[in-house]
């Protein structure tokens, strides 16, 4: 794995409680990877939003009795991302080999992934 970014549960809450309600609204995240070469990666790639296993608990102490998982929108735009796949060979990551090769899936609804090969 080359990196990881993960949404978590908000804790930017008014005073110094949290309550399970702050953490219903949505977020949105838009991301763009350019030129960029890596061997495949060992482990599986998941984009997208952290489930909260019931019970959670927040910080002021509400619980959360049934998994939930966090909500919004991603927009994942992957651009000239390359990958050294075995026998050494170098491959484009593409919608058409990112679940295989890249082991990328995507966690959550609104989680928009989308691949590019363009020359400069």
């Amino acid at each position: 794995m080359l990196f990881s970014l993960k949404i978590v549960p908000t804790m930017n809450c008014s005073g110094y409680f949290c309550t399970g309600a702050s953490m219903l609204p949505s977020s949105s995240v838009k991301l763009t990877i350019e030129n960029l070469y890596s061997p495949q990666s060992a482990v599986s790639n998941s984009i997208g939003f952290q489930t909260l296993k019931a019970p959670y608990t927040t910080v002021s102490g509400d619980v959360l009795n049934s998994d939930y998982t966090l909500t919004g929108t991603m927009n994942i735009f992957l651009n000239n991302v390359f990958m050294r796949i075995p026998g050494g060979f170098i491959v484009p990551l593409t919608e058409f080999n990112g679940a295989h090769d890249g082991l990328i899936s995507a966690h959550g609804n609104g989680v928009n992934i989308s691949y590019g090969l363009q020359f400069p």
